[in-house]
Protein backbone atom coordinates (compact mmCIF):
# COMPACT_ATOMS: atom_id res chain seq x y z
CA UNK A 1 0.00 0.00 0.00
CA UNK A 2 1.58 3.26 -0.67
CA UNK A 3 0.85 6.84 0.99
CA UNK A 4 -2.52 7.02 0.67
CA UNK A 5 -4.13 4.36 2.75
CA UNK A 6 -7.62 3.17 1.76
CA UNK A 7 -7.61 -0.28 4.22
CA UNK A 8 -10.60 1.00 6.38
CA UNK A 9 -12.47 -1.74 5.57
CA UNK A 10 -15.46 0.34 3.36
CA UNK A 11 -17.03 -0.61 0.71
CA UNK A 12 -17.66 2.13 -1.73
CA UNK A 13 -20.39 2.40 -4.46
CA UNK A 14 -20.99 4.78 -6.91
CA UNK A 15 -19.63 8.16 -6.58
CA UNK A 16 -17.13 6.83 -3.75
CA UNK A 17 -15.95 4.73 -5.24
CA UNK A 18 -15.01 7.46 -8.01
CA UNK A 19 -13.85 9.88 -5.02
CA UNK A 20 -11.45 7.19 -3.76
CA UNK A 21 -10.56 6.19 -7.29
CA UNK A 22 -9.09 10.18 -7.73
CA UNK A 23 -7.48 10.20 -4.02
CA UNK A 24 -5.57 7.03 -4.85
CA UNK A 25 -4.33 8.29 -8.10
CA UNK A 26 -2.26 11.10 -6.00
CA UNK A 27 0.16 8.26 -5.50
CA UNK A 28 0.82 7.85 -9.02
CA UNK A 29 2.20 10.95 -10.65
CA UNK A 30 3.62 8.87 -13.60
CA UNK A 31 0.63 6.81 -14.17
CA UNK A 32 -0.63 3.77 -13.27
CA UNK A 33 -2.42 0.68 -15.32
CA UNK A 34 -6.54 0.29 -15.14
CA UNK A 35 -5.18 -3.17 -13.17
CA UNK A 36 -2.63 -1.54 -10.63
CA UNK A 37 -5.55 0.97 -9.43
CA UNK A 38 -8.54 -1.60 -9.36
CA UNK A 39 -6.27 -3.68 -6.69
CA UNK A 40 -5.47 -0.86 -4.50
CA UNK A 41 -9.55 -0.08 -4.64
CA UNK A 42 -10.18 -4.02 -4.27
CA UNK A 43 -12.87 -3.31 -6.98
CA UNK A 44 -13.76 -5.32 -10.23
CA UNK A 45 -11.47 -3.86 -13.82
CA UNK A 46 -14.96 -3.19 -15.02
CA UNK A 47 -16.01 -0.54 -12.49
CA UNK A 48 -12.59 1.13 -12.08
CA UNK A 49 -12.72 1.54 -15.24
CA UNK A 50 -16.23 3.18 -15.85
CA UNK A 51 -14.95 5.48 -12.74
CA UNK A 52 -12.21 6.71 -14.77
CA UNK A 53 -14.18 7.17 -17.64
CA UNK A 54 -16.43 9.30 -15.99
CA UNK A 55 -13.17 11.04 -14.53
CA UNK A 56 -11.98 11.60 -17.83
CA UNK A 57 -14.78 13.23 -19.03
CA UNK A 58 -14.68 16.08 -16.77
CA UNK A 59 -10.74 16.34 -17.45
CA UNK A 60 -9.95 15.63 -13.66
CA UNK A 61 -7.89 12.24 -15.19
CA UNK A 62 -6.13 11.46 -18.67
CA UNK A 63 -4.77 8.58 -20.38
CA UNK A 64 -1.59 8.49 -22.40
CA UNK A 65 -0.48 6.96 -25.58
CA UNK A 66 1.09 4.16 -22.45
CA UNK A 67 -1.80 3.35 -21.24
CA UNK A 68 -0.80 4.81 -17.94
CA UNK A 69 -3.91 6.88 -16.17
CA UNK A 70 -2.94 9.77 -14.03
CA UNK A 71 -4.74 13.20 -12.93
CA UNK A 72 -5.67 15.41 -15.50
CA UNK A 73 -4.15 19.58 -16.01
CA UNK A 74 -8.31 20.27 -14.61
CA UNK A 75 -7.61 18.77 -11.44
CA UNK A 76 -4.12 21.24 -11.04
CA UNK A 77 -6.39 24.06 -12.22
CA UNK A 78 -9.00 23.72 -10.05
CA UNK A 79 -6.14 22.83 -7.08
CA UNK A 80 -3.97 26.18 -7.70
CA UNK A 81 -6.91 27.90 -7.83
CA UNK A 82 -8.37 26.88 -4.75
CA UNK A 83 -4.50 27.39 -3.65
CA UNK A 84 -4.64 30.75 -4.74
CA UNK A 85 -7.46 32.35 -3.43
CA UNK A 86 -7.30 30.20 0.32
CA UNK A 87 -6.82 32.99 3.43
CA UNK A 88 -4.61 30.75 5.62
CA UNK A 89 -5.12 33.08 8.62
CA UNK A 90 -9.37 32.96 8.18
CA UNK A 91 -8.68 28.99 8.15
CA UNK A 92 -6.70 28.89 10.87
CA UNK A 93 -8.31 31.55 13.73
CA UNK A 94 -10.73 29.72 14.89
CA UNK A 95 -8.30 26.66 16.13
CA UNK A 96 -6.14 29.97 17.84
CA UNK A 97 -9.43 31.14 19.66
CA UNK A 98 -10.46 27.64 20.98
CA UNK A 99 -6.67 27.27 22.28
CA UNK A 100 -7.34 30.67 24.07
CA UNK A 101 -9.99 30.22 25.67
CA UNK A 102 -9.53 25.89 26.46
CA UNK A 103 -5.99 27.32 27.78
CA UNK A 104 -6.44 30.70 29.33
CA UNK A 105 -3.26 31.78 27.45
CA UNK A 106 -2.27 33.15 24.43
CA UNK A 107 -1.91 31.35 20.76
CA UNK A 108 -0.33 32.32 17.46
CA UNK A 109 0.12 31.63 14.57
CA UNK A 110 3.33 31.89 12.50
CA UNK A 111 5.16 31.94 9.29
CA UNK A 112 9.00 31.66 8.50
CA UNK A 113 10.69 34.29 6.66
CA UNK A 114 13.88 33.88 5.62
CA UNK A 115 15.66 33.61 9.32
CA UNK A 116 13.11 35.33 11.40
CA UNK A 117 9.21 34.56 12.06
CA UNK A 118 6.30 36.58 11.06
CA UNK A 119 3.27 36.53 12.93
CA UNK A 120 0.49 36.08 11.24
CA UNK A 121 -2.67 36.19 13.88
CA UNK A 122 -2.72 36.59 17.33
CA UNK A 123 -5.56 34.81 20.09
CA UNK A 124 -5.15 35.96 23.33
CA UNK A 125 -7.70 34.49 26.35
CA UNK A 126 -9.76 37.22 27.80
CA UNK A 127 -8.78 35.37 31.16
CA UNK A 128 -4.68 36.09 30.44
CA UNK A 129 -3.78 38.57 33.00
CA UNK A 130 -0.29 39.09 31.26
CA UNK A 131 0.10 40.76 27.93
CA UNK A 132 2.77 39.19 25.88
CA UNK A 133 4.23 41.74 23.59
CA UNK A 134 4.11 39.59 20.04
CA UNK A 135 2.16 41.94 17.71
CA UNK A 136 0.60 40.63 14.36
CA UNK A 137 3.16 41.39 11.76
CA UNK A 138 5.97 41.44 14.39
CA UNK A 139 8.89 39.10 13.81
CA UNK A 140 11.14 37.41 16.20
CA UNK A 141 14.55 34.97 15.21
CA UNK A 142 13.23 31.38 14.30
CA UNK A 143 15.57 30.28 16.21
CA UNK A 144 14.68 31.30 19.76
CA UNK A 145 10.65 30.61 19.15
CA UNK A 146 8.63 27.37 19.32
CA UNK A 147 7.12 28.75 15.87
CA UNK A 148 10.88 29.20 14.17
CA UNK A 149 12.04 26.24 15.48
CA UNK A 150 9.77 23.85 14.26
CA UNK A 151 9.99 25.70 11.16
CA UNK A 152 13.24 25.19 10.71
CA UNK A 153 13.47 21.83 11.47
CA UNK A 154 11.57 21.14 7.80
CA UNK A 155 13.79 23.55 6.49
CA UNK A 156 17.28 22.13 7.98
CA UNK A 157 16.87 18.30 7.68
CA UNK A 158 20.91 17.81 8.48
CA UNK A 159 24.06 19.38 10.04
CA UNK A 160 25.45 20.73 7.15
CA UNK A 161 21.64 22.31 6.20
CA UNK A 162 22.09 24.18 9.89
CA UNK A 163 25.57 25.16 9.03
CA UNK A 164 24.66 27.26 5.96
CA UNK A 165 21.98 29.13 7.92
CA UNK A 166 24.28 29.69 10.47
CA UNK A 167 26.48 31.04 8.30
CA UNK A 168 24.12 32.89 6.48
CA UNK A 169 22.80 34.67 9.11
CA UNK A 170 24.86 34.20 11.96
CA UNK A 171 26.07 35.35 14.21
CA UNK A 172 22.47 34.27 15.48
CA UNK A 173 21.11 36.41 17.88
CA UNK A 174 21.36 35.56 21.70
CA UNK A 175 17.96 36.73 23.11
CA UNK A 176 18.34 35.35 26.63
CA UNK A 177 20.68 32.91 28.04
CA UNK A 178 18.89 29.86 26.70
CA UNK A 179 18.72 30.81 23.15
CA UNK A 180 20.82 28.03 20.93
CA UNK A 181 22.90 29.84 18.39
CA UNK A 182 25.41 27.51 18.02
CA UNK A 183 25.48 24.69 15.14
CA UNK A 184 25.56 21.95 16.92
CA UNK A 185 23.57 22.33 19.65
CA UNK A 186 20.52 23.54 17.21
CA UNK A 187 21.22 20.54 14.97
CA UNK A 188 20.63 18.56 18.03
CA UNK A 189 17.55 20.74 18.99
CA UNK A 190 16.33 20.01 15.45
CA UNK A 191 16.74 16.62 15.45
CA UNK A 192 14.75 16.56 18.84
CA UNK A 193 11.53 18.13 17.26
CA UNK A 194 12.06 16.28 14.34
CA UNK A 195 11.48 13.30 16.24
CA UNK A 196 9.09 14.22 18.50
CA UNK A 197 6.43 16.38 15.77
CA UNK A 198 6.40 19.49 18.01
CA UNK A 199 8.66 22.33 19.53
CA UNK A 200 9.23 23.54 23.15
CA UNK A 201 11.03 26.47 23.64
CA UNK A 202 12.00 28.05 27.45
CA UNK A 203 12.62 31.62 28.12
CA UNK A 204 15.04 31.24 24.62
CA UNK A 205 13.29 34.83 23.33
CA UNK A 206 11.76 36.32 26.40
CA UNK A 207 12.48 35.34 30.09
CA UNK A 208 9.49 33.75 31.68
CA UNK A 209 8.04 32.65 28.45
CA UNK A 210 7.43 28.85 28.02
CA UNK A 211 6.06 27.74 24.34
CA UNK A 212 4.51 24.55 22.54
CA UNK A 213 4.52 24.60 19.24
CA UNK A 214 3.36 22.34 16.25
CA UNK A 215 3.53 22.55 12.28
CA UNK A 216 0.85 22.96 10.82
CA UNK A 217 -0.05 21.52 6.77
CA UNK A 218 -2.88 22.62 5.24
CA UNK A 219 -1.75 23.31 1.51
CA UNK A 220 0.77 21.05 1.40
CA UNK A 221 1.57 17.02 3.41
CA UNK A 222 5.24 17.45 3.32
CA UNK A 223 6.11 21.36 3.98
CA UNK A 224 4.22 23.09 6.81
CA UNK A 225 2.22 26.57 6.09
CA UNK A 226 3.10 27.80 9.31
CA UNK A 227 3.18 26.79 12.80
CA UNK A 228 0.82 27.52 15.58
CA UNK A 229 1.77 27.93 19.41
CA UNK A 230 0.46 27.92 23.04
CA UNK A 231 2.62 30.88 24.75
CA UNK A 232 2.21 30.67 28.83
CA UNK A 233 3.96 32.75 31.51
CA UNK A 234 6.34 30.43 33.47
CA UNK A 235 5.37 31.11 36.61
CA UNK A 236 1.40 30.42 36.20
CA UNK A 237 1.74 27.37 34.30
CA UNK A 238 5.21 25.10 34.18
CA UNK A 239 7.21 23.08 31.53
CA UNK A 240 5.77 19.87 32.81
CA UNK A 241 2.09 21.20 32.94
CA UNK A 242 2.11 22.95 29.01
CA UNK A 243 3.91 19.53 27.67
CA UNK A 244 1.14 17.47 29.33
CA UNK A 245 -1.38 19.31 27.66
CA UNK A 246 0.38 17.90 24.12
CA UNK A 247 -2.50 15.73 23.33
CA UNK A 248 -5.43 18.43 23.78
CA UNK A 249 -3.25 21.00 21.71
CA UNK A 250 -2.97 17.90 19.13
CA UNK A 251 -6.79 17.15 19.01
CA UNK A 252 -7.71 21.29 18.96
CA UNK A 253 -5.72 21.69 16.25
CA UNK A 254 -6.66 18.71 14.24
CA UNK A 255 -9.92 18.99 14.77
CA UNK A 256 -9.95 22.49 13.44
CA UNK A 257 -8.55 21.98 10.63
CA UNK A 258 -10.75 19.16 9.71
CA UNK A 259 -7.89 16.96 8.74
CA UNK A 260 -6.57 13.69 9.77
CA UNK A 261 -3.56 13.69 7.60
CA UNK A 262 -2.49 16.10 10.28
CA UNK A 263 -1.84 14.29 12.53
CA UNK A 264 0.51 11.91 9.88
CA UNK A 265 2.27 14.43 8.65
CA UNK A 266 2.74 16.39 12.08
CA UNK A 267 5.51 14.08 12.90
CA UNK A 268 6.81 12.85 9.91
CA UNK A 269 10.16 11.40 10.82
CA UNK A 270 7.85 9.10 13.73
CA UNK A 271 7.62 9.66 17.35
CA UNK A 272 8.91 7.50 19.72
CA UNK A 273 8.62 7.42 23.63
CA UNK A 274 9.65 10.49 25.27
CA UNK A 275 10.65 10.73 28.71
CA UNK A 276 9.17 13.69 31.04
CA UNK A 277 9.79 17.37 30.71
CA UNK A 278 12.43 18.72 32.43
CA UNK A 279 12.26 21.32 34.93
CA UNK A 280 11.54 24.87 33.41
CA UNK A 281 13.32 27.69 33.45
CA UNK A 282 10.49 29.34 31.52
CA UNK A 283 9.89 30.08 28.08
CA UNK A 284 9.13 31.23 24.37
CA UNK A 285 7.79 33.76 21.97
CA UNK A 286 7.09 37.45 21.51
CA UNK A 287 10.54 39.72 22.75
CA UNK A 288 13.21 40.11 25.46
CA UNK A 289 16.64 40.33 25.30
CA UNK A 290 19.44 38.83 27.36
CA UNK A 291 22.55 36.54 27.48
CA UNK A 292 24.38 33.08 26.93
CA UNK A 293 23.61 29.25 27.19
CA UNK A 294 21.86 26.48 25.65
CA UNK A 295 19.39 24.41 27.34
CA UNK A 296 19.82 20.87 27.37
CA UNK A 297 16.33 18.95 25.22
CA UNK A 298 13.87 18.51 27.58
CA UNK A 299 13.50 14.83 28.40
CA UNK A 300 10.21 12.86 26.63
CA UNK A 301 7.30 11.73 27.16
CA UNK A 302 4.70 9.61 24.65
CA UNK A 303 3.89 12.07 21.88
CA UNK A 304 1.58 11.16 18.68
CA UNK A 305 -1.72 10.41 17.97
CA UNK A 306 -3.46 9.99 20.99
CA UNK A 307 -6.93 8.83 22.08
CA UNK A 308 -9.37 11.51 21.03
CA UNK A 309 -10.22 12.82 25.00
CA UNK A 310 -12.34 16.24 24.51
CA UNK A 311 -11.93 17.32 27.83
CA UNK A 312 -10.06 20.31 27.45
CA UNK A 313 -9.69 20.93 31.19
CA UNK A 314 -7.88 24.47 31.73
CA UNK A 315 -3.89 24.23 32.23
CA UNK A 316 -3.49 24.24 36.15
CA UNK A 317 -2.34 27.43 37.19
CA UNK A 318 -1.04 27.56 41.01
CA UNK A 319 -1.19 30.88 42.75
CA UNK A 320 2.00 32.74 42.09
CA UNK A 321 2.82 36.13 44.56
CA UNK A 322 3.29 38.99 42.68
CA UNK A 323 2.29 37.33 39.52
CA UNK A 324 1.15 40.29 36.78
Amino acid sequence: MTSTQLDDGIRRTGADRILALLVVMADYPHGARLQELAGRLDAPKATVHRGLATLQRAGLVTQGSNGLYRLGWQFLRLAFSFYERLDLVAHVRPVLARLAETFGETAHFAALDGAEVVYLAKVQSAKAKFQLTSAVGGRNPAHCTGVGKVLLAHLLPDRHAVQQFVDAHGPLERRTEHSIVEVDPLHQELQTIRSRGFALACSENEPGINCLALPVFITSTTRPDGAISVSTVAQRVSLDDLLASLPQVQAIVSDGLDNDVWHAVSSPYGAPPLPSARPSPTGDQPAGRSAAGSPSPPPRRPVGRQPTKRSHAPLRQPPVPGTP
